[in-house]
């Protein structure tokens, strides 16, 4: 009897030696490799849905620093606003003191990096914060 080892390609390209004479060994390769193609579906599997999980975060987080920024904005320009009347109320009634406080406090809030607190803070004092803020307080 002649003992003959084939290669065979599979749907994958991987080959698998086979032995035409022993039917249970190339019957053993195949759900071998059947075994390995579903481990690797389902590792395929895992990795789309954790990667699904991280662009929902990324989203969240960026939504997140976009809300603040507005929010943090809306009271600067605001604070601003309220220097500036004051700035003006100064200069009707030629109060040097008047005028100088609302430079000051312009320049405070100028100042003031709005994203220092955000960088510092953790994903859940994001949320706080932007929980405790709203325009509605302006």
């Amino acid at each position: 009897m002649k003992n003959s080892n084939k290669i065979v390609k599979t749907d994958m390209d991987l080959p698998v030696e086979t032995n035409s004479s022993d039917p249970f060994m190339a019957l053993g390769k195949f759900f071998e490799f059947a075994r390995e193609d579903s481990i690797t579906k389902r590792k395929i599997e895992e990795y789309r849905t954790k990667r699904e999980i991280i662009i929902t975060k990324i989203i969240t987080e960026c939504e997140l620093k976009r809300q603040y920024m507005e929010l943090t904005f809306a009271e600067r320009r605001k604070v601003i606003e309220e220097c500036f009347k004051r700035i003006d109320k100064g200069i009707e009634n030629n109060d040097h003191q008047l005028i100088a406080m609302g430079f000051q406090l312009v320049d405070n809030v100028v100042k003031n990096n709005p994203f220092q607190q955000i960088l510092t803070a953790t994903p859940i004092q994001r949320r706080e914060m932007l929980e405790n803020f709203s325009l509605d307080q302006l």
